[in-house]
């Protein structure tokens, strides 16, 4: 998802700024910009903290994760925000089945996607091309933990939880593939149980991803900002819309090999 983050595989990896919203957003929303439940996310202390899988537990229901899977066609996210200096819309498709696509649209504009096997993007010259490796792990980093699909007992991610005790002013999960190269840590607030800040170290250098103010979009308990930090450069995204992709979402996760001049 270049929106939070843009590492890209194209002959040779390199990295440029994600997404986040897009890389997402492509991470808006996505993050968890989890689909989430038109109920207001609940304030039950540590109680659910015991295990790892009664803290999921606990996360699903506080960002109604049910509601993803119930969606026709996944989670529609659009925000604004700057990319490079200038004025962008950043915006975030996401499926239930893990599927994403996240786009910056600027004067320069960036797609990028997974499909549910391969990585893809399309860079700001218009060229199309694939993410492997580490670009491709942390996009989907991103993108699944801001759509929710993370949350899926199907998801590949790997989950275990740091060691906790009750006061602790955040619980820490760490995320990986089972072939992966990069661990990430999520910090989720022990009161209300929502995500708050991902980290992880790509080419030697932190990044993370947070989410701020989950006021609500579209009738979800979704964050109304996310704040990115890679290769230097910072992108805030204002969450503008969240909603059902509906059935035309069906054809939006495909990678794109032909640039159609407009």
């Amino acid at each position: 998802m270049r929106t939070f983050r843009r590492c890209i595989w194209v002959e040779k990896e390199r990295s440029p700024a994600w997404r986040i919203i897009l890389c997402v957003l492509p991470s808006l929303v996505a993050g968890l910009g989890i689909l989430f439940s038109c109920a207001q996310p609940s304030r039950t202390g540590d109680a659910g903290i015991g295990n790892t899988d009664a803290l999921l537990d606990q996360i699903r229901r506080a960002t109604g994760y049910q509601t993803l899977r119930s969606l026709e066609g996944g989670l529609f996210v659009e925000g604004s925000g700057e990319y490079l200096g200038l004025p962008a819309t950043f915006r975030m498709y996401f499926s239930p089945q893990g599927s994403y696509r996240s786009e910056i649209v600027s004067r320069l504009t960036f797609i990028e996607g997974f499909d549910g096997e391969r990585g893809w993007m399309v860079d700001e010259t218009g060229m199309p091309g694939h993410l492997a490796l580490t670009a491709l792990e942390q996009s989907r980093f991103m993108a699944w933990i801001t759509g929710g699909y993370w949350l899926d007992p199907e998801c590949p991610l790997i989950i275990e939880m740091q060691p906790w005790s009750p006061g602790d002013t955040a619980a820490v999960l760490s995320l990986r593939l089972p072939d992966g190269i990069l661990q990430a840590a999520l910090a989720i607030d022990p009161q209300t149980f929502l995500p708050r800040r991902c980290q992880w170290t790509s080419f030697d250098q932190e990044n993370f991803i947070e989410w701020l103010h989950w006021d609500g979009a579209g009738g979800f308990p979704f964050p109304g900002e996310i704040l990115s930090w890679a290769e230097f450069q910072e992108i805030r995204i204002r969450v503008d819309t969240a909603r059902d992709i509906g059935e035309s979402g069906a054809d939006l996760f495909r990678p794109i090999t032909r640039i159609t001049a407009t």
